[in-house]
């Protein structure tokens, strides 16, 4: 099962924590590597990290078979298999089977003043911690540090490396059921089967538009905002 780092829920897909995430926490899902604790926002970030545990693990949960590096990390793992809920937030008194989760959570009761405390200049993006303002910047600066070390391509964000590199990849393990294509990631063939059901499920809020890709949304409402987050390095124009 997938743990919600929310709430603790545990969903039986990837897929489910995706969408328990949006309909019942109105936010994105995060993705948290079971071995130490360390949660991504991006799943293809996270699907690397875990690929770095491989091999390694040598204590063994004895209800689900899950193996881990650190026997502390099993300890804290065990917790998910019971109901008992020992980690509350002092604020609201939600309770938590994680002290991890627990961490997580406290972040939704930050005032706004520290969660956007951090500006861009270019966008109207804000962000809480400086070294996610950092990371934002390199959008605007075209500037790409992050090399290939396959084939040399180059790219802004470290994310953006993480998933290309599955492009070098041969195992294809996620398979349509509608037709012969098969996919590296579950969340390329989620994005896939939407040709087959026509389905769009991303809204705009403004003129109520629908889209099949939450991208293709996100682009449409810089018409209504006039957002221009790209910089051309050569003229300055922005788009």
């Amino acid at each position: 099962p997938w743990l919600c780092t929310d709430c603790n829920d545990k969903l039986p897909s990837l897929e489910a924590l995706e969408e328990h995430h949006e309909t019942v926490h109105n936010q994105k899902a995060k993705y948290m590597c079971v071995q130490c604790c360390k949660v991504y926002d991006k799943y293809y970030g996270f699907l690397t990290h875990v690929k770095r545990h491989k091999n390694k693990a040598k204590f063994s949960c004895e209800d689900c078979g899950k193996s881990f590096v650190h026997k502390k990390v099993l300890d804290s793992h065990k917790a998910i298999h019971s109901e008992e809920r020992s980690f509350v937030c002092q604020t609201c008194g939600k309770a938590f089977r994680q002290q991890s989760a627990l961490y997580i959570h406290n972040r939704c009761h930050l005032p706004d003043t520290v969660k956007n405390r951090y500006p861009c200049d270019q966008c109207d993006k804000r962000f809480s911690t400086k070294p996610n303002l950092v990371t934002h910047k390199r959008i605007h600066s075209g500037i790409r540090n992050f090399t290939c070390d396959q084939c040399g391509k180059s790219f802004i964000q470290k994310g953006n490396l993480e998933a290309h590199f599955l492009t070098h990849s041969v195992d294809k393990p996620y398979s349509c059921s509608q037709c012969p294509k098969a996919f590296k990631t579950p969340l390329q063939l989620k994005k896939h089967e939407t040709v087959h059901t026509g389905a769009k499920p991303h809204q705009c809020d403004v003129c109520g538009r629908t889209f099949r890709e939450k991208g293709t949304l996100r682009e449409h409402h810089r018409i209504h905002t006039g957002a221009m987050p790209f910089t051309c390095e050569f003229c300055g124009k922005r788009f």
